[in-house]
């Protein structure tokens, strides 16, 4: 089941969902959840969007699709989570050559969770089983071979051998 938009989180008051698809390809493998605020953006013909099942966030999810994003099933996403494959405005050099290409693909591995107000840039690789702690930009390819937490701007590996467990977030406030 594909749910857009259906359930508000506490901390974010948006509503609906927007979807602009410009005859790209989206693949759903299973079920997804984008809360209210979250907004698509499949942006060329050749794009593809390819959607893990089990993959949901919180609210304000912004998906920015120009060439090639692949997220991973059970990809977990807090409020505010911004991923996009382009940079849309490309830089030249003073001789007027290119910087770069513009654009590069982004992988998402499975079970990660990415925290609230992260950045999601082109060339992201990031690993399956990790976090990104809130508000860090993920701006390369982390395929270290090992789960793990990374945080900053841009975020770098701060501890291996810790992931969230999606199918237990007990918190016991007796233990405070």
């Amino acid at each position: 089941m594909i749910r857009l938009g259906l359930f508000n989180a506490s901390i974010n008051n948006e509503k609906g969902f927007v979807w602009m698809n410009e005859a790209g390809t989206v693949i759903f493998h299973g079920s997804f959840a984008a809360g209210s605020g979250s907004v698509i953006k499949i942006g060329h013909p050749r794009a593809v969007l390819e959607i893990g099942d089990n993959v949901s966030n919180a609210s304000s999810l912004k998906i920015d699709c120009h060439y090639r994003i692949n997220i991973g099933k059970r990809g977990k996403f807090g409020w505010g989570v911004i991923i996009m494959d382009s940079n849309l405005h490309r830089l030249k050099n003073s001789d007027g050559t290119w910087v770069g290409k513009g654009y590069d693909a982004v992988e998402i591995g499975e079970n990660s969770w990415i925290s609230s107000q992260c950045v999601i840039l082109p060339g992201t690789k990031f690993p399956p089983y990790s976090v990104c702690a809130l508000g860090s930009v993920l701006n390369r390819d982390y395929l270290n071979g090992e789960k793990g937490l990374y945080a900053g701007r841009p975020a770098k590996l701060i501890k291996t051998g810790i992931w969230r467990d999606m199918a237990d977030n007990t918190i016991d406030y007796n233990e405070i």
